[in-house]
């Protein structure tokens, strides 16, 4: 058995010293309100376009915050890029009326639009009278992701659904420090053993 080298153990400190202190995977953990576009047949409520479901406006105090619409069927979100998504983030009605999102369900495509897998057999249901974010953490990540397809089956008022902000949480991707040390601990490795 090999005894890792005195400057092979000073690296892996420094490396780890670096890691906790520049943190060891990036912060941006969700895939952000600017990096998506919605769209949907859906029709909306005059004044609750379909533009308002990801507008970065996450708080109660606007009536004019949200989508709204008198029927259910589907919205589609099509990310900027292929995203590896842990998780969805729902912030269910508008004004805390018991008015959103009631049983849903979440659909995955590819960026070839070539569906990945399905949220069926996990139907979701929305809380009521939220006004915090709700997560729903998917059983394993779902990897290359470059569409959503939301489907609403039901609202907390029958077909009547309001929808105040969405977002997707990703997997976090290693930082570049971290990388570069990880990198440099495997040369240092490899050179020790020669």
């Amino acid at each position: 058995m090999k005894i890792m080298p005195p400057q092979a153990r000073s690296l892996t400190a420094a490396i780890l010293t670096i890691g906790s202190l520049v943190g060891g995977v990036n912060a941006a953990t969700t895939v952000g309100f600017s990096n998506f576009t919605a769209t949907t047949s859906v029709t909306p409520q005059a004044g609750f376009p379909i533009s308002m479901i990801n507008d970065g406006i996450t708080g109660t105090a606007s009536s004019l915050n949200g989508f709204a619409s008198n029927s259910l069927g589907v919205i589609s979100f099509s990310l900027n890029q292929d995203y590896n998504l842990s998780s969805f983030l729902l912030w269910n009605d508008i004004v805390v009326n018991n008015e959103g999102i009631d049983d849903f369900s979440l659909r995955f495509y590819d960026s070839s639009d070539l569906l990945i897998t399905t949220s069926a057999a996990t139907n979701y249901v929305g809380p009521v009278g939220q006004v915090a974010v709700r997560e729903y953490i998917f059983p394993s990540s779902v990897m290359g992701v470059r569409r959503v397809e939301l489907d609403v089956a039901s609202g907390q008022l029958g077909t009547r659904i309001e929808i105040r902000e969405v977002d997707f949480g990703v997997v976090p991707e290693p930082t570049s420090a971290t990388l570069l040390g990880l990198g440099c601990l495997g040369l240092m490795l490899r050179r020790s053993r020669k």
